[in-house]
């Protein structure tokens, strides 16, 4: 199943997406709405565009269409709105006939099947007055009032009185009847016809705002007030009560609730300035809330960390609404993800924040200002140590595993502490570096321990007394190779026994693994290998033969699998050295093994050619040959091959420039980094967070899109 942002009421802009401004005229939308990498949006003249990703079909152009990095129309029909979540869309024509398209991994197409459409299916008869798209979730209201919904049902979002999915639109039993309803990740929310206000679906973070934390499979109370308008984000839902007051509810962490502080609330919650001079427009995003005022001012608050709100600071905090300006104020309509979009009264459109994939894909190798000793590619960010011995980080920072004291996130490289430093591993949320006398340092979110029995540093912080030499991060484990004695300690989660312990029983300091001596380690997802005097060996989670060891059981004690002299593991795949020959096995649905084909393998199995280094990402892997030319291949879908094209997975070692001084490789779950023989960083791939430290543009103020 594809990874999902937990996104509702997403928007899409061209000049986030980086289109030509000239593409369309101003001043001719009525309406965007934006999924996880693609944008739909509908002109004044009914015409219906969409452009951005289509990998799994939703920009509903038919088949054989890869991505569209301009505004394409799709078909000749008339529409009146258009919706999208992750890579599914739903429309309305003008007729009330109701069309959804795109991924239907859960059934959130409606069509009664889980077949991918590339282009627009009918759901459903009579007329329809709108649709909703949530996480892999549908709904939308007939002409009658009465709702439905369809898709993901595991959190009870469909209101049917059960968990079982649907991939039809079934009707949505209890109160009723309605007249809006939104989606937001896995929950539902809708007005009914005497104004009060009702949900249903997951509710861990209060997000149903019901008063208590339990999930509910049919609609349930919110508040018996009179409500006009409700908006559900991932994790948080706002609503504007008839008398212009305004009401936010669920998960707080960044102060998307606007109530000055970052306490969640699991029932409808004023601002801190409860005025009553709110109009009808609310949209809430992953983590931020935006709303407009009667005077047609615009206003923002929650996590700014992508510019998605307009402060003035890129900051994961921003709980105090503050205004957005534009040259002309008043707003139609208004959307929200991890940036910000609105259709002013004149029709332009104006988007905030961060792009989106298609915007930051790099598609072949470029520079990274500085010179370089080494560099470690986390989930979504990126670490390096220069020539000075300085460490320096960016990209992603929601969880603080830059190291700069903030959650702020940097599209450039940043110095994070003076010289002088070794080595370094980046993990998904936290980061750890050796200094050259063998001190060990860590910092960022380690669920269940960074190594000194804290959870949080926000700055490098030493771990323990002893000197190291190598150090490795998993999904939420880290492991190191004390420098005296070799001896490997371990912490962290340990839910199928990566800590190699021979239990299942969590650390959150170093717990000793075995008594012999390690000279390599590599941590995956829920899994390590390690080279040490008893060869390589491998422990942890199986369930894909990332074990290596012909099997899929796990393994909470080392398993002997054979010898290498260097080995790189991430998500679900591994591979090693052995002498110049490169071996790999787990998963292979992208081709990651390098094998040309997409069957997976429990046992090592060699690929041709003579290696010096190997470098494990998400679903795709690099390596560098024995004559030092660099080679990518698996999944391409985010331009980690570097070969210049996009969407095409490589089954097989492919070639990446004509460069022959590649010295050392990095990469991450969706970038890549490697380092020639001049000490130059070169990076290509996502670049969502600014993790290639190439710099990236976020629009903290409303820029005009054409």
């Amino acid at each position: 199943m594809r990874a999902w942002l937990a996104l509702v009421f997403l928007c899409g802009c061209d000049v986030v997406f980086g289109l030509e401004r000239e593409t369309l005229a101003p001043g001719n939308w009525a309406q965007i709405t934006s999924g996880e990498a693609h944008s739909c949006g509908v002109r004044l003249d009914e015409s219906l565009w969409c452009w951005g990703r289509n990998d799994a079909g939703q920009l509903g152009l038919g088949g054989g269409v890869v991505e569209q990095a301009t505004p394409v129309q799709v078909g000749s029909a008339q529409w009146s709105t258009v919706s999208s979540s992750g890579s599914t869309t739903c429309g309305l024509q003008l007729d009330g006939s109701l069309w959804c398209w795109g991924d239907n991994a859960s059934g959130q197409v409606g069509d009664g099947t889980m077949i991918d459409q590339s282009s627009p299916q009918r759901i459903g008869a009579g007329t329809w007055i709108s649709v909703a798209s949530g996480g892999l979730h549908t709904c939308a209201l007939a002409g009658d009032g009465t709702a439905w919904c369809w898709g993901d049902n595991a959190s009870g979002q469909l209101g049917v009185a059960d968990l079982t999915p649907r991939a039809t639109p079934t009707a949505v039993v209890g109160y009723g009847p309605w007249t809006s309803l939104v989606a937001g990740a896995t929950h539902t929310c809708a007005i009914a016809r005497d104004h009060t206000a009702w949900c249903w679906g997951g509710n861990g973070d209060g997000q149903l705002g019901i008063g208590r934390s339990e999930s509910a499979s049919v609609p349930t109370l919110v508040s018996a007030e009179a409500w006009s308008v409700l908006a559900a984000g991932g994790r948080h839902g706002c609503g504007r009560l008839v008398d212009g007051h305004l009401r936010c509810w669920g998960s707080n962490e960044a102060g998307q609730l606007g109530t000055s502080n970052t306490y969640s609330s699991m029932s409808p919650t004023a601002l801190d300035s409860d005025d009553a001079d709110w109009a009808n427009l609310v949209v809430t995003g992953a983590a931020h809330t935006c709303a407009a005022k009667l005077d047609g001012t615009l206003w923002c608050w929650g996590e700014n960390v992508h510019g998605e709100t307009g402060g003035a600071q890129l900051t994961r905090y921003e709980p105090v609404p503050h205004e957005v300006s534009v040259a002309t104020p008043g707003w139609v309509q208004l959307s929200a993800s991890g940036h910000t979009c609105g259709i002013a009264a004149d029709h332009n459109l104006w988007c905030l924040g961060f792009g989106s994939q298609i915007d930051s894909t790099v598609r072949s190798p470029e520079r990274v200002p500085g010179t370089w000793k080494v560099a470690s590619a986390g989930a979504n960010s990126t670490c390096a140590i220069d020539d000075a011995g300085s460490l320096a980080c960016w990209g992603d920072n929601r969880a603080g595993q830059l190291g700069n004291s903030s959650y702020r996130l940097q599209p450039t490289p940043e110095i994070i502490a003076a010289p002088s430093w070794a080595k370094l591993a980046v993990g998904a949320t936290s980061a750890c570096a050796i200094r050259t006398s063998g001190e060990l340092n860590c910092w960022g979110t380690g669920y269940y321990g960074l190594g000194d029995g804290s959870i949080n540093r926000l700055t490098p912080t030493q771990i323990s007394g002893r000197a190291w030499t190598a150090v490795t991060l998993g999904s939420s484990h880290t492991c190191a190779i004390e420098a005296v004695t070799g001896q490997l300690y371990c912490w962290g989660s340990n839910f199928f026994g990566e800590l190699g312990t021979g239990d299942m029983v969590a650390a959150s300091t170093g717990v000793a693994i075995t008594t012999q001596a390690w000279t390599a380690i590599a941590a995956g997802n829920y899994y390590t290998c390690g080279v040490g005097t008893q060869g390589l060996q491998c422990w942890g989670s199986n369930n894909n033969g990332e074990l290596g060891n012909g099997s899929t059981q796990p393994s909470a004690s080392p398993v002997p699998i054979g010898t290498a002299m260097s080995l790189s593991l991430r998500s679900t795949h591994a591979c090693a050295l052995e002498d110049s020959a490169l071996l790999c096995w787990g998963t292979n649905f992208f081709g990651q093994l390098g094998t040309n084909s997409v069957i997976s393998s429990s046992v090592p199995t060699k690929l041709d050619g003579a290696w010096l280094e190997v470098a494990v990402g998400g679903q795709h892997t690099c390596g560098i040959a024995m004559d030092h030319s660099l080679w990518c291949w698996g999944d391409n879908s985010l331009g980690q091959v570097g070969d210049g094209s996009v969407e095409t997975s490589r089954l097989s070692p492919t070639r990446v420039g004509d460069q022959t001084s590649w010295e050392r490789l990095t990469v991450g779950i969706g970038h890549s980094c490697a380092m020639q023989a001049d000490r130059s960083l070169w990076c290509w791939g996502n670049n969502t967070f600014g993790q290639l430290g190439l710099g990236k543009v976020i629009e903290r103020a409303p820029v005009l899109v054409r």
